[in-house]
């Protein structure tokens, strides 16, 4: 097929709010939650976006400046979650729209001083990507997990793993409480939670969100905060967001105080119940950290479902020439070699951290 024409615009482009209202989507894909990524990561909001009026393909990006200075040059990050690229069906249905629409984006960001884009495809609404790209193959990052809403709620309780059932039935009998509730209701609750969740487990950087910063994801239309109470005292909380069917659970866990028993089993199993209620077809829980499928964030969320699916990235460079000279200088700061920057396995290369043991 030829090139289709490639629009690069942002979140305020009416463009943006019209294309999602055709077609079904996540929260993250949404103008409101890339605009407050790109806050939080003091980055530039884009979307790559293709509309032939039949054919529908939004690719939500954030562009990050890659050398302090003078430098032009930009690389591009999908926002944290799990935007993918938002395809309607006429789009999804024609083989090699996806793969056309990407190389076309790339012509754009190369134009527009970016090198390099790392997308994440949404693991549902883009699992048949996985083999219909084939001029940009993707990378396979683990697997996510999800409670299927649609099956009767006596089987999504024989899904339960025997300490999951368990840890729910001691969490009740111990007294906890769970109430959900609009976020922007209940943000104080939640960030004190999360600040000592994070503390607690010596979170990487990536996770560290401001008080701004969740503030502004609780002010969003799709988000909701189940806090679990223990008598009148906060035990643990969850922000999640809820979107065309689709819950996602995003950040959050118990206060350190309450881990045994810990009110994390109850509060998932009441945003489910809340969800079925409100008749959403499935709660995606996500992976593991860095898309492991071996460690305990994994092994918890797992005990909720045996429902599995394909994490997947785009790991695309749009100028190549530049991504070289980028990783050549950044092997020269770092004291490194270009082999062992294109070895660890981050994209870009440019921003991969050495292993000082190695």
């Amino acid at each position: 097929m030829p090139a289709p024409s490639v629009n690069l615009i942002d979140p305020t482009d009416e463009r943006w709010a019209s294309a999602l209202a055709r077609v079904k989507h996540d929260v993250y894909a949404t103008p409101a939650y890339v605009t407050a990524e790109a806050l939080r990561l003091q980055a530039e909001p884009v979307g790559c976006l293709v509309d032939d009026g039949g054919r529908l393909f939004l690719l939500p990006l954030l562009l990050r400046r890659v050398c302090s200075g003078e430098g032009s040059t930009k690389d591009a990050i999908s926002p944290y979650g799990y935007p993918g690229i938002v395809l309607n069906e006429d789009g999804a249905a024609t083989e090699d729209f996806p793969d056309v629409c990407l190389t076309a984006c790339l012509d754009v960001l190369r134009d527009a001083d970016v090198c390099a884009a790392f997308v994440r495809l949404h693991p549902m609404l883009n699992a048949p990507l996985g083999q219909q790209l084939t001029q940009h193959p993707v990378t396979e990052n683990g697997l996510t997990v999800s409670i299927d809403l649609t099956v009767p709620t006596d089987r999504a309780w024989a899904e339960l793993s025997k300490g999951h059932a368990n840890a729910i039935n001691r969490a009740t009998r111990a007294g906890f409480r769970v109430e959900i509730s609009p976020a922007s209701q209940q943000v104080d609750e939640f960030t004190a939670v999360y600040a000592e969740t994070l503390q607690r487990l010596g979170a990487a950087e990536t996770y560290h969100f401001s008080d701004e910063s969740l503030a502004r994801l609780a002010a969003l239309n799709e988000a909701s905060v189940a806090v679990a109470y223990s008598d009148d005292a906060v035990a643990g909380a969850y922000l999640f967001f809820e979107s065309h069917g689709i819950v996602q659970m995003h950040l959050g866990g118990p206060r350190t105080e309450f881990r045994k028993p810990s009110p994390s089993h109850l509060m998932i199993h009441a945003i489910a119940q809340w969800a079925r209620e409100r008749g959403n077809s499935v709660v995606h829980l996500g992976g593991g950290v860095g898309g492991a499928i071996d460690d305990s964030l994994f092994t918890f969320k797992a005990g909720f479902s045996h429902r599995r699916h394909a994490y997947r990235t785009l790991r695309l460079v749009a100028d190549q020439e530049r991504y070289d000279a980028l990783i050549q200088e950044r092997a020269r700061r770092v004291g490194s070699s270009t082999e062992e920057l294109l070895s660890s396995g981050f994209f870009p290369a440019y921003r991969a951290t050495p292993d000082p043991s190695a």
